[in-house]
C-alpha cells in the first residue's frame, strides 16, 4: 500500500526551542541521516525593543555519530521562499530549504541590534529512505 500523506513521508523534529530570543543562539542538531530533503520552518512572533533578528543555517559532517564542527552553510545551498525576510520581521512564518550533502544541519539566529524577538522553529525532512516514518 503506497504512504502519500505527510504523516508517512516526513519527519518533523524542533530546530529552536520556541521563546523569546535575546541573544545569539544555536539551534538544535537536525541529524539527516536517511531523509533527501530538509526544510526549516520558522516562526517569529512579536518584536520587543525593535530587535533585529538575522537567521543562517550551517553545517556539519558525521563524527562518530554526533556532528563534527559546524560552518556557514553556502548560499548556493540555501533554498528559501518569497516570504523570507532576514532580519525576522514580526508575526511571519518563513521556508528556509537546504540541498547540501552534509548529514548534520542546524539553525543559527543572531541578534543584531534591539532586545528581543519570539521565535521557534522546526525541520521538516522528506524522501525517507525507508518508509513510512512513524
Amino acid at each position: 500500500m503506497p504512504y502519500r500523506d505527510g504523516i508517512h513521508n516526513n519527519k518533523v523534529v524542533q530546530a529552536l526551542v520556541p521563546g523569546v530570543k535575546n541573544a545569539t543562539a544555536n539551534g538544535l542538531d537536525v541529524n539527516l541521516v536517511g531523509f533527501g530533503s530538509c526544510e526549516f520552518i520558522v516562526e517569529s512572533g512579536a518584536i520587543a525593543g525593535a530587535g533585529v533578528m538575522d537567521i543562517k543555517l550551517q553545517d556539519a559532517p558525521d563524527s562518530g555519530g554526533s556532528p563534527g564542527t559546524y560552518t556557514d552553510v553556502d548560499e548556493s545551498l540555501i533554498q528559501t521562499g518569497l516570504e523570507f525576510a532576514s532580519p525576522v520581521t514580526a508575526d511571519l512564518v518563513q521556508r528556509v530549504g537546504y540541498i547540501g550533502a552534509q548529514p548534520w544541519v542546524r539553525l543559527v539566529i543572531t541578534l543584531a541590534s534591539g532586545t528581543s524577538v519570539a521565535m521557534s522553529s522546526v525541520a521538516v525532512l522528506g524522501y525517507p529512505e525507508q518508509r513510512p516514518v512513524l
